[in-house]
């Protein structure tokens, strides 16, 4: 079994206590997100590849749909961590060069530096498959209680 199979494998246990849950999300699927490391605990690591479909009119591709790839990598960690829904409280994205084409892809690298009864912090990098740093990024999440999820949908 892949890294990739066994995160989903390991994410289907939560969507298995509470139904509403649509995990992975979306916006993940869509943005063909392929897990290439985890650890439970509070690491994971994510490739998504470029996709002229989310680029601005420069072919660059855009600052917001970067910021959905590395929130795509962080909410999944959060739910291993604090073993339940979270929601962004706030995220800061710091960009250093664009995600261009020939860059082929990124990895986003999350990591949880901080972890309290009510709140997560974390940080990730993002890569190109060079290397090359493109952006940095800090959040803030709070966990749910059980009662507050289901009034969500």
């Amino acid at each position: 079994m892949s890294v990739h199979e066994s995160f989903l494998s390991a994410m289907s246990k939560f969507q298995s206590s509470n139904p509403n849950l649509e995990l992975p999300p979306k916006s993940f699927t869509e943005m063909k997100g392929e897990v290439v490391e985890f650890h439970p605990n509070g690491q994971l690591s994510v490739e998504f590849p470029f996709d002229p479909r989310f680029t601005n009119p420069m072919g660059v591709f855009q600052g917001g749909m970067l910021g959905t790839a590395v929130d795509n990598v962080f909410g999944p960690l959060s739910y291993f961590v604090a073993q339940g829904p979270c929601v962004t409280l706030d995220m800061h994205l710091r960009f250093t060069k664009p995600f261009l084409s020939r860059d082929e892809s990124i990895l986003v690298r999350a990591e949880v530096k901080s972890h309290t009864s009510r709140m997560l912090v974390m940080d990730a990098s993002v890569h190109s498959k060079q290397g090359e740093l493109i952006a940095l990024a800090t959040t803030q999440f709070m966990k749910l209680d059980g009662q507050l999820v289901k009034p969500l949908r």
